[in-house]
């Protein structure tokens, strides 16, 4: 990947049963990993052009084979406060095909599973983003469609996220039915729609509020759980969600949103010898 590369988000190629590819941020590469049950080895890199010295790219996913290719949609957030972009990538090539201009500081990205949309993450987040203008609140949903062929994609909606100062979003998920999850970090919240009814408007949207971890942490105060990665079921009816502050586990019905149980904690993970009190905060 190369040295000091900051090798970031890893996907699998979906269609292959032996490639993936990962994003270096710091050095602005796609690499391609090939592999099987009994070998590894990286195969072909790609140098991308972000389009400004301040730009950083962030995450990437992989669509599903639209027209006989794979693409890597990679977010390109800008360091000084400019709106990012997502650099449509043809995997068997390196090409660029096309560029979006999507929310500020895209965090994270999913194509919907039958390849018609994109949809991103916009953090837009305050602590990482001093320069953010004191009156904007939040972040945003982009939505990109693909239904004229990656090379022709274009922005449906930036939906503002902006209902809480630090209502931000981190990453997204899709099922086969076209629902969309999208984690809201800061807030603890989970906002959930279909890409169908994009452009989103009041009503088309659910936010499911997670709950905190019960008191079970170390001090006995309930902490937040501040939502992460997200997961799906193959049959589209559960996301698994996991929450970066607490250390948390959720499941959660789609797509309704109803919370099932209570947040399962993930003690003991750390090696002996790290500060686990620190582990709640």
């Amino acid at each position: 990947a190369g040295a000091d590369a900051n090798a970031e988000i890893i996907r699998m190629i979906p269609g292959s049963e032996t490639q993936a590819v990962f994003v270096s941020s710091a050095i602005n590469r796609l690499t391609i990993i090939d592999y099987t049950e009994t070998s590894f080895s990286f195969g072909a890199t790609y140098d991308l052009d972000p389009g400004s010295a301040t730009a950083e790219m962030t995450s990437i996913d992989v669509s599903p084979v639209i027209g006989g290719e794979n693409y890597a949609a990679v977010c390109v957030a800008e360091a000084d406060c400019g709106k990012g972009k997502i650099l449509f990538v043809k995997l068997s090539d390196g090409t660029i095909v096309k560029e979006v201009e999507v929310g500020y500081n895209p965090d994270g990205a999913a194509f919907t599973k039958n390849g018609s949309h994109l949809v991103v993450a916009c953090e837009d987040d305050r602590e990482d983003r001093p320069c953010k203008p004191a009156e904007r609140n939040g972040g945003s949903v982009s939505i990109i469609s693909l239904s004229g062929g990656v090379a022709n994609a274009s922005l449906v909606q930036d939906f503002a996220v902006d209902w809480d100062t630090d209502s931000e979003p981190e990453h997204a998920e899709t099922s086969a039915d076209g629902t969309v999850i999208v984690s809201i970090q800061e807030t603890s919240q989970i906002m959930i729609f279909n890409v169908a009814d994009a452009p989103l408007a009041e009503g088309d949207y659910t936010v499911v509020d997670l709950p905190d971890d019960g008191g079970t942490s170390d001090d006995g105060a309930g902490v937040e759980p501040e939502p992460d990665g997200l997961f799906i079921s193959p049959d589209g009816t559960m996301a698994l969600i996991s929450s970066e502050r607490n250390g948390t586990f959720q499941l959660m019905s789609l797509p309704g949103g109803t919370l099932y149980g209570s947040p399962y904690i993930i003690e003991n993970d750390l090696p002996d010898g790290w500060q686990r009190g620190d582990r709640s905060y």
